[in-house]
Order: structure tokens, then sequence, then C-alpha cells
């Protein structure tokens, strides 16, 4: 964005059309010259220049110096629309430097001054300010307070008046003594002299005859008299007076009163209002301070002199604000700057008023960050949030330039993080719609731009109060770690989570055995003392035990020796120098009296025997998904509210029968259990006899 100042006007008439692409102004002899040239040529060479910065740079960005600095400290006094004397108070007779004082002699060094009204409560006119002083004691007086009144002075003014107080009449004085000043700082040009009582060399006052100038309150002058003769003061008798040691010890005081601007009524504590520090008339602010250096703004380079701005004025904590800067544009001319007059004969010739000149002036502005992300031309170069800087553009930002830089970076690079952003949460009491997201601070690039953060930033987050009922949800379940197993004949006792116990050898209890063999209750024995297990002739030892959760198949027959199954453990427990992987060969859910161990079964009516599927004659235990392990399973959904207590289960059970010699044997139902092909009833169809 160029310039906003329209120059096609009286009595400059800048013509200059972009359409036209004149790119030279080309002079003629013989042919008179126009101002409007001049004033062209300079907008067709600004025009290249600010085509070239818009592309380099964003608007606004800082493009050499402009380091920052940030203040908290910075105090503040809200004053009354009159002043003491009841003339309204006129912010404009303070600046920035001038001093504030007190009848304490506190003095403090005013940085800035806002304008207000009574009436605009809680912007009252407010001076802000930095201590420079303790006042008359180190203790007490360290602060201002409301309501009171103190005086304000200029950074440098001029001595007003000095009055000595307790000179005895006995010390002879005349007209011509005169009055001496030391001071540490720049003050000079001050010059007073005695006035006696009439009729006598009694001491009466002071007569300042000049003020002097480069006096200040924060180093306030030491006045004495000086005797004419320049032999000293004497008493009548002839006796010298020694003033300096009287001064010293408070016989004599000597008050130097400067000139000062006027004085100022601190507002009382009336406006205030509990719970709410912004209407406190003295308290603390937020200031930030940006040295010199070169921004370009509006199609220009700018040189931008230091500045400090009030970021926030009645605390120390700005939030949602964020600071740029703003140009402004001005005509000047030679009433308001005589150095434009004609110097061609070596003095301003007021009668050759020259040409005028078009002021940039760029300042720090302060804005909402709501405004400025709507602003297209606001260039934010610190974002605060509550009281902290979070976002710094302190250096230069790169507009088309830039765009293509970061293009690259992002096609070679991709997104990633540098110092990663630690993400927590916080709630806001009484608010039951929004939380906090609170983002730490971090450097990353997302699409080729660079993102930091200094300070942690928070983020207003909407709570997720909207329901929705899914009906139907299908919830799959699975038991984690499983060992595959071949030769599986029996039960296992899975319904109490039976001990079984780990043995060292395998039975193949299928394949090496007839139907008839088959039988655990004659060919089994197992003592606790020997820890050894006999099937069919075959001879094992116990080396752990575990727990069984599920049986599942693997294969397509159950009924084949080689038939695999995956047999979910949990609990395993190895004896004493015992592995698992390499001592374990087959799983054993034994029934008898005889076991009787403390890892002893709950259900010992039932028996099974499986090998244990071995690769490199060691047993594997695997596992679907680790995830599985505790048994805490996805519900297939995000943002559980609520489960609905009527949910329906498909789960495994064990039912025992006898069969008949005929081969029949009957099945019944426990309770509300159907048989998993989508029916209660007690019959199924011959097709499903079939599947069953």
């Amino acid at each position: 964005m160029g310039i906003e100042t329209d120059l096609n006007v009286n009595p400059y008439y800048d013509d200059y059309d972009e359409t036209k692409d004149f790119h030279r102004v080309l002079f003629k002899p013989a042919v008179p010259l126009q101002a409007r040239e001049l004033t062209t040529l300079q907008t067709i060479l600004q025009n290249q220049v600010e085509k070239f910065g818009q592309f380099t740079f964003k608007e606004g960005s800082i493009v050499k110096g402009c380091t920052f600095t940030f203040d908290r400290n910075i105090r503040y006094a809200k004053l009354l629309d009159k002043d003491s004397t009841g003339t309204d108070l006129n912010m404009n007779l303070f600046a920035e430097g001038d001093y504030i004082r007190n009848n304490a002699n506190l003095v403090a060094r005013v940085v800035d001054t806002k304008t207000g009204l009574e009436s605009q409560n809680p912007d009252l006119n407010t001076i802000f300010f930095n201590y420079v002083n303790t006042g008359n004691s180190a203790t007490s007086n360290t602060a201002y307070s409301a309501p009171s009144e103190v005086e304000i002075y200029p950074a440098s003014t001029g001595i007003k008046h000095i009055q000595f107080a307790g000179i005895p009449s006995t010390v002879n004085v005349n007209a011509n003594d005169t009055i001496s000043v030391v001071t540490s700082l720049k003050g000079s040009g001050f010059s007073a002299n005695v006035v006696v009582v009439d009729g006598t060399n009694q001491f009466f006052n002071v007569a300042v005859s000049s003020n002097g100038t480069g006096f200040s309150v924060d180093d306030l002058p030491t006045a004495s008299i000086v005797a004419a003769n320049g032999a000293g003061l004497k008493h009548a008798n002839g006796s010298s007076y020694d003033l300096a040691s009287d001064i010293a010890d408070g016989t004599v005081t000597v008050d130097v009163q400067l000139i000062k601007t006027g004085n100022v009524s601190i507002a009382n504590t009336d406006f205030e209002q509990t719970g709410n520090t912004e209407f406190n008339v003295l308290g603390t602010a937020y200031q930030m301070k940006v040295q010199d250096g070169v921004i370009f703004q509006k199609g220009t380079f700018q040189r931008f002199e230091a500045q400090d701005i009030i970021v926030s004025k009645y605390t120390s904590k700005p939030n949602d604000l964020t600071v740029g800067v703003a140009t402004t544009e001005a005509f000047i001319n030679s009433s308001s700057d005589t150095s434009l007059l004609d110097n061609a004969s070596g003095f301003a010739n007021e009668n050759a008023p020259g040409a005028d000149r078009l002021q940039l002036k760029p300042t720090l502005v302060v804005n909402t960050i709501t405004n400025a992300v709507a602003s297209n031309n606001f260039l934010r170069l610190v974002e605060f949030q509550h009281g902290m800087p979070i976002s710094l553009n302190s250096d230069a930002q790169l507009n088309g330039l830039g765009d293509i830089i970061q293009k690259r970076l992002y096609e070679t690079s991709g997104d990633y993080v540098v110092d990663p952003f630690a993400i927590a949460s916080e709630g806001q009491p009484g608010n039951t719609t929004h939380f906090t997201t609170v983002v730490g601070a971090g450097i990353g690039y997302n699409k080729g731009q660079r993102f930091e953060l200094v300070n942690p930033s928070r983020i207003i987050t909407r709570k997720s109060t909207s329901t929705a009922n899914i009906v139907n949800q299908e919830i799959s379940i699975n038991y984690g770690n499983f060992v595959e197993v071949d030769e599986l004949v029996g039960n296992f006792g899975l319904e109490q989570n039976d001990v079984v116990l780990l043995m060292d050898r395998q039975f193949n209890s299928i394949s090496n055995t007839t139907p008839a063999q088959i039988d655990f209750s004659s060919s089994s024995t197992y003592t606790n003392a020997n820890t050894t297990l006999d099937y069919a002739g075959v001879k094992g030892n116990v080396v752990g035990t575990a727990r069984v959760r599920a049986v599942e198949q693997a294969g397509s027959d159950g009924n084949k020796s080689t038939s695999k199954f995956n047999m979910y453990l949990f609990d395993i427990k190895m004896a004493t120098g015992k592995s698992f992987n390499k001592h374990s060969k087959s799983i054993y859910h034994y029934s008898g009296t005889d076991y009787n161990g403390n890892n002893s079964q709950t259900n010992k009516s039932v028996v099974g025997l499986a090998d244990l599927i071995l690769k490199n004659n060691e047993a594997r235990v695997l596992e679907q998904d680790p995830a599985d392990r505790d048994l805490l399973f996805p519900l297939g959904q995000v943002g559980i509210k609520t489960v609905s207590n009527t949910a329906s289960y498909t789960f495994e059970s064990s039912a025992t029968g006898t069969f008949s010699t005929s081969g029949v044997a009957s099945l019944s139902k426990a309770g509300t259990q159907n048989w998993g092909f989508g029916t209660a009833a007690d019959s199924l169809s011959e097709s499903k006899k079939m599947n069953f």
C-alpha cells in the first residue's frame, strides 16, 4: 500500500498515471520546466522502489534495528479534571522526561501521559512514571498516595526563588552579597542578591535577577550567601559567622524553589471498584520500548525513531493485545519548519519559502489481536497474552520473496518442529462451555513458514457439549498374549481361569493313542511331592503354571491331531531355573485330589491336554496387538459420554453332556443364553443344526 495523501491537488498537481506506462520525464531545451514534472519524476522513481519493496518485505516489516524491550513496572496515577487552582487540566503541558514531586520530596520521572475525564472512569487523565528516589525517608513515603497533590516540573528548568530561614539577626549582610548555588547537573545562569531589612544589615530575602536554566528537581541545588567583600559573613561584634555549619546542623534551612509547570491532584479512591483493578487510581502499567531502526511501510523505507508505548494502561498483564507500526502523512511547509526557507545566501530567506515536503512518520500503535487480524495492512510486531509477549516479529518479514523461499523449504523439508510445543489444558472456573488450551514455547515450520512462540500461548477452546447416539455399535475384544497348540483334547477350566501345568515334554495325546485310551482318570497320576505327571505311559515334569483366558480354534477341523488352536495365557509362573521358551512343551489341566497346592484349580472336574507348537524346539508367546495386554478395548467412537446398559454380548461357554449308546447327547442353555444364531429359541433349523 503506497502513500494515501492525494498529491494531484492545488498547488502540486501530481497527475502521474501508472496505466500510461511512463517511466521517465524527458526534459527538452527551450521548453519551460513545469513544477508537476519534477513531482511526477519523484513519483515514477518511488513507484519502482515501492514495487520492489512490496515484493521483498511485508507492510510494516522491520528492515534494520528496532530492538524490543519490555517494562512491566511502570507506575501510573490517575488525575482529577482540574488542577489545584481549579483550572481545567491540560495534559499537553506534561511531557516525557518531566519530574513529579510530592511534599515529602519523593521524585518520579514522567514516561508518558494519557488524556481522559472523570466522567469516563476508569479512563481519567493519567500520568505514567518511574520513581527516581525514596523521598525524605528510605523506609516511608516511598510511593504516592491517593488522594494527594503533587508538583510537575520540566526536565530542565530554572530557579524561581531561594528562601533562607534561621539566619541570626546579629549577622551583618548587605545588598551587594550574592547567592551561590551548587548542583551536580548542568544548571547554570542563575544570579541573585541578598535583600536586607530597611535601615539595617539584617537578612530579609533573596532577589532573583536571572532564573538560569538546566536545573532539575532530582538534584536540587544547594545555596549559600557569598559576602561582597570576599572575607565571609561576620557578626555585628566582628566575629566570623559560619553559614555552612548552621545549614549542615539544621539551624538554618534553605528552600530552593524551581520553576514548575503546575500542581495536579491524584484522584481519590471513590473512583475505584472492588474486585476490578482497572479502576485503581494508583497502580502498575506495561510499557514496550523499540530502539531506532528502519521499517518498510507505505512503499517506502522509513527511519524509525526510538519510541516507547504504554501497551496496557491499568494493568501489568496485557492480554489479547498487539503492537505494530502506523505511518502518519503530513504536509510540511516553511511556516512550520523554517529550514525549508531558501538558504542560497547563507541564511534563511523569508521571501523565498521554497517547496513543501511530504512527511512520513512511523509510530507505535496498540491494537487488539482481533482487529489486527482483520486488517490486511497491520503487521503484528509483538503479540501479548496474559502479561507475556508470545510472538515477536523482530526480524525482516519477507513478502513475495519469502513465499518463494518458504515453498522451496517446504518441498525439500516438509513440516517439522525444531523446539517442540508442549500442549496442555486449563479449566476456566465457572465456564461450562469452554476451556483453555495452552501451547508452550517452541519453534516449528509449517508450509515453509517459521513459527515461534517465546512464551506459552493460550487458546480458548469450545468444550464438546453436543452428543450423538450410536446404535448397534460393535466392539471387538482380543485377549493379547497367546500360544499356538495342537493335539488338544479335553477342557482347561477357562470359565474360572483355572491354573494349568506347564510340562517339559509333549504327550501327543491324539496321534499316539487310540480313542479308547484317552482316559485321564485311569492313566494319569500327579503328586505335589515329585512334580511329575504320567499320561498313557509318558512321563513329564512340571516346569511352571499359568492360567487360561480363552481357547480359539485356528484350523478348519478341530478333531485332527494337527489342528491348531490359539490358547490365551496369563499369570505365567515358572519354576526356579526354568524358562518358558526353553522348557515348556505342553499344557495340562489336571483333575484329581493330588493337586491341592496353593495354585490349585478352581474347577477340578474337567481335564485337558495340549502340546505347544514349537519353533526351533522352543515355545513362543505371540500377541495380536500389544495394546490388548491390559484388556482395555476401544469402543469404536471417541469422546464417549455414556454406554448403554442394554448392550448384548457374544461369548464362549461350555456345557457337559453324556452321549448315549445311540450316539445322542443333550445340551441345555443357561438362563438367557442363545446358540449364537440370532435366536433365543430352544430349537434350531436343520441348516443351523448342520452349522452347529
